[in-house]
């Protein structure tokens, strides 16, 4: 079976957002991990335009069209075969600026994910906006079972 990659196409929002971390903590991790937890879990049922519409930052929209998120998405419910069994959170880190230069606050927070198919950790990098979290990257690789 091939490996389950949600989100494997926004490699390149992901790939931009391998960043320094600092060590910011407490309510901001706590909101981020909320949100990457729901976005997350959306990924298995929800609306997908609605996901790209309302979770996803202006970074990523740059980076991915509507369509093709949709698409890859709607491959990687395939390939795992339904919604999650199982989702433990591994850990959250904050980092202020991008490999490009762009500054701001971020976090980047893993799961580790049962689907019927596979076990994955599934990699969610936010970007603050205003007083909330929005996706700017995501992906998902094998993780031991």
């Amino acid at each position: 079976m091939g490996v389950l990659r949600i989100v494997g196409v926004v490699l390149a929002a992901a790939s931009c957002l391998i960043a320094t971390a600092s060590t910011g903590q407490g309510a901001d991790q706590a909101a981020a991990t909320r949100a990457a937890a729901a976005y997350v879990d959306q990924l298995d049922t929800a609306d997908l335009g609605q996901v790209y519409d309302q979770d996803m930052a202006d970074i990523f929209h740059a980076l991915m069209p509507r369509k093709s998120f949709i698409d890859l998405i709607a491959m990687a419910r395939i390939q795992a075969g339904g919604p999650h069994t199982a989702r433990e959170f591994v850990g959250a880190s904050a980092f202020d600026h991008l490999p490009t230069g762009q500054t701001g606050e971020f976090y980047f927070v893993r799961f580790k994910t049962r689907f019927p198919n596979a076990v994955v950790f599934q990699d969610v990098y936010l970007q603050k906006v205003g007083a909330g979290w929005k996706v700017a990257g995501s992906l998902s690789g094998p993780a031991p079972p």
